[in-house]
């Protein structure tokens, strides 16, 4: 079964048992009003190399741009290949929040599709989606995307069962059988929030639906594409050959290698990008969706996604909107986090978390990054 990564400050960290191996490959912009620190890659080298992290790939926004880039170790540790910027990486549950903006963009084009309406207006199953203790109460997209709909967090599945590298069968024929068992459900929906990877990927299934267009393809053509972040795909085999050269391999916590897999349910985790690439993401919802100075993303949609905190965590403390996510699965993990005003940072990795203490890391780094980036 899936980890979940907890979805708050301080970060939570991916380590492996590996000894990091440095690698200098760093871009900084020269100046963007607050200095990147000179000793930036020296001190991602000591964190990672003092817990066994095969790389870690870091980016800096301030004003929704990115202004340094700072990756560190290994991307393929049996291959000796270095990691680099435009090192792919999986995302685990940064995807989430892809899928709320999907829902919004989708929301934004064809109003008829409602936050509170009922998923069988979209779905049309025969019989229709229902809690089977409470078959009366509605399932809503905002119940999916809010993790309040009483869907269990995983199927039964993990690594060891994973169809390698892609999903082997489409989000319906996953998800219609696996929602027909009882054991696929918990509390009341809309009662109370359990975290649910079904959940979201039942959310992508009725934008699906709706758009009458798979989900992959419309991210592509609705946020992808747009944003140019041509190096973001869902499905390994999306990539291009020299891209998946570029795939940081994930590794285990004793630093063995995985085998690129995927996973059925793939909206709630299984997306891939760079730091720069998903970098114009966060400077693109920063900005209201503008980037490069055009309007990239409708505003309105936009503006609903972080209204509503759709698959995104929000920090209502302060006057500035801070947005958050993070996540783990097998080998990788990522964490990013932005202001309304531009400033954020994002890391992408190819370990796995331990269960031990990693309070001093996590604080370090979020320390290092945070600053970095005024947030602090």
């Amino acid at each position: 079964m899936r980890a979940v990564f907890a979805e708050s400050l301080p970060v939570l960290l991916l380590l492996g048992s590996l000894a990091a191996t440095g690698c200098d490959d760093s871009d900084a912009a020269p100046d963007a009003g607050l200095p990147v620190p000179a000793d930036l890659a020296e001190q991602l080298d000591r964190l990672i190399a003092e817990n066994g992290v095969p790389s870690i790939s870091v980016g800096i926004l301030r004003d929704g741009a990115l202004v340094s880039t700072v990756t560190r170790g290994l991307a393929d540790v049996e291959g000796d290949r270095p990691a680099t910027p435009e090192t792919i990486y999986g995302l685990a549950s940064c995807s989430k929040p892809v899928v709320g903006l999907a829902t919004a963009l989708l929301i934004d084009e064809q109003p008829a599709v409602d936050l509170d309406g009922d998923v069988n207006d979209w779905l049309e199953w025969d019989p229709p989606l229902a809690h089977p203790e409470h078959p009366g109460v509605p399932i809503t997209l905002r119940m999916l995307l809010r993790h309040t709909a009483g869907i269990t967090s995983d199927s039964d599945d993990d690594y060891d069962t994973y169809p390698k590298p892609d999903p082997d069968v489409d989000l319906e024929g996953f998800l219609r059988p696996l929602l027909a068992e009882p054991a696929s459900w918990v509390g009341r929906p809309g009662a109370r929030e359990d975290y649910s990877n079904l959940g979201i990927a039942l959310a992508a299934l009725v934008v699906e639906r709706a758009a009458g267009m798979d989900f992959r393809r419309f991210c592509e053509a609705r946020i992808f594409d747009p944003l140019q972040m041509s190096d973001t795909r869902w499905f390994y085999g999306d990539l291009s050959s020299e891209q998946h050269a570029r795939h940081a391999i994930p590794h285990d916590l004793d630093g063995e290698p995985y085998e690129i897999y995927g996973f059925n349910d793939y909206p709630s985790g299984l997306l891939r990008s760079t730091v720069p690439d998903f970098a114009r993401l966060m400077g693109a919802l920063a900005g209201g969706g503008r980037l490069d100075g055009a309007q990239v993303l409708p505003a309105a949609a936009v503006r609903l996604f972080h209204d509503e905190a759709l698959a995104i965590v929000a920090d209502e403390d302060g006057p500035l909107g801070v947005f958050e996510h993070s996540g783990s699965e097998a080998g990788v993990g990522a964490y990013f986090v932005y202001r309304t005003d531009g400033a954020g940072y994002l890391f992408m990795m190819n370990g796995e978390l331990d269960d031990g203490p990693l309070d001093a890391f996590e604080l370090a780094l979020d320390d290092l990054l945070g600053a970095a980036a005024g947030l602090y």
